[in-house]
């Protein structure tokens, strides 16, 4: 037997109070002085025997009351030996359009457990057929909580996506079958159209189970191919079986704001290169703009902000970035505890910025293709093969794996009730 709250057993030095009352109530009485004995009668030694056996028995049952009382706040619970299920199938909830699959599931045997590979592990019966959202789980966050499920052999069908795999490869103390479905399905989307003087480039994605690419094709505007709405801010694509308009962006400017002390001269030089870089890269304008003094400057106008100064930085909800000298970084720039926030770690020098690729960092802080990647996590349908999926054995039970647990609070309230009604039967009885 265990219990969820054992501090509430102190609650049993208790009994000494209805103990010390009947030992109180049964000191000497006292001596009365009469004068005659003549209208007294004996007392009957089996009516005297009864009175103090029922104070006994008073005394037992508001004992076990108080003891009973005392074990339901404390909560016990008994240890339950229950049989695992011979099989446990987790299906992946995107699988269920499959009919091939609905067609398996239904052969599947009947003494078997048949749930949703998600957190929590639901029975297959919660399923509402109308979603239509299904996000890729994280494959070995949930492997780790199979550990409670009290199953002889798992049977896990997933799409194997590679972006569900996150993190360290678990331990796991039995085996799990992974089964791969096979799927045909391909990503052939355009992500983006950008307008580039007379000409559009066109963004592509590709992907299939082995590989994702990016194809981009350089369209004239007046194309046979093309059709522009009355805007001209969205095109059609004549020759695809979808008509899709796509809106048609335009490579805007990207404006940087830099506000340096004299002292942080040099690596303002060395951002401004970077920036240059970025930009011949990126093949898009970027400009920045380098001051002194913020007075009057409006700095929502600007896509980013960089402060090299050790004095107080500007309050702003922009992307930022702070000089903040860090010894123990990892790196030139660090997030910080703001999302939109981060920190340049070190003065720059020209062996800083080619040993730690300055500028490929400064890119990622710049984040100019959030909506993109965002995009690129929905299509990719890069999947690992079954013998990736084999998880490390061990014979280490995990601490996840718990008893299971009877509650036995009930019995011992029904048990209460009638401990009372037989106090107040005998207490009636005897006028206590």
């Amino acid at each position: 037997m265990s219990f969820l709250n054992p501090s509430y057993l102190w609650a049993l030095l208790g009994l000494v109070v209805p103990v010390a009352i009947h030992l109180w109530s049964n000191k000497e009485g006292r001596t009365i002085k009469v004068g005659s004995v003549k209208f007294l009668e004996n007392s009957d030694v089996k009516q005297t025997n009864s009175i103090k056996l029922n104070e006994l028995l008073l005394l037992l049952l508001r004992l076990l009351m108080i003891t009973v009382l005392v074990f339901i706040l404390a909560e016990p619970h008994i240890k339950r030996d229950s049989e695992n299920i011979p099989i446990t199938y987790l299906i992946e909830p995107s699988l269920l359009k499959n009919e091939s699959l609905n067609s398996l599931v239904d052969s599947l045997q009947q003494n078997s457990s048949i749930r949703l590979l998600q957190t929590g592990f639901p029975d297959l019966d919660t399923y509402k057929e109308g979603n239509t959202e299904f996000p890729i789980p994280n494959y070995w966050q949930l492997a780790n909580e199979m550990e409670v499920l009290r199953s002889d052999s798992i049977v896990v069908f997933t799409n194997g996506y590679l972006q569900g795999f996150k993190g360290k490869r678990p331990l796991m103390n039995r085996d799990i079958e992974w089964i791969v479905l096979d799927s045909e399905v391909q990503a052939n989307e355009i992500l983006e159209v950008v307008r580039k003087g007379d000409e559009v480039v066109v963004l592509e994605l590709v992907s299939d189970q082995k590989k994702i690419s990016f194809n981009e094709e350089i369209l004239p505007l007046n194309s046979d191919l093309l059709q522009l709405n009355k805007n001209k801010d969205s095109l059609l694509f004549l020759a695809n079986k979808e008509q899709v308009w796509h809106p048609l962006k335009a490579k805007d400017s990207i404006v940087v704001l830099i506000y340096y002390d004299e002292e942080f001269e040099a690596s303002k030089i060395f951002l401004e290169s970077s920036f240059k870089a970025i930009s011949k890269y990126l093949e898009q304008p970027l400009e920045v703009l380098a001051v002194q003094d913020t007075t009057g400057i409006d700095f929502s106008s600007y896509h980013s902000l960089v402060w090299l100064s050790e004095a107080p930085r500007f309050n702003t909800s922009q992307r930022s970035l702070l000089y903040f000298p860090d010894s123990l970084a990892n790196s030139l720039i660090e997030p910080s505890s703001s999302k939109q926030t981060f920190h340049l770690t070190k003065l720059l020098t020209t062996e800083i910025i080619l040993a730690e690729n300055f500028p490929e960092q400064l890119l990622k802080f710049l984040d100019l293709n959030k909506d993109l990647e965002s995009k690129v996590q929905t299509l990719d349908k890069r999947t690992r093969d079954k013998k990736e999926l084999s998880t490390q054995f061990t014979e280490i039970v995990s601490e996840n794996v718990q008893p299971r647990l009877l509650s036995i609070s009930k019995w011992l309230w029904l048990l209460l009730v009638f401990l009372i009604i037989t106090e107040r039967i005998f207490a009636r009885y005897r006028k206590q």
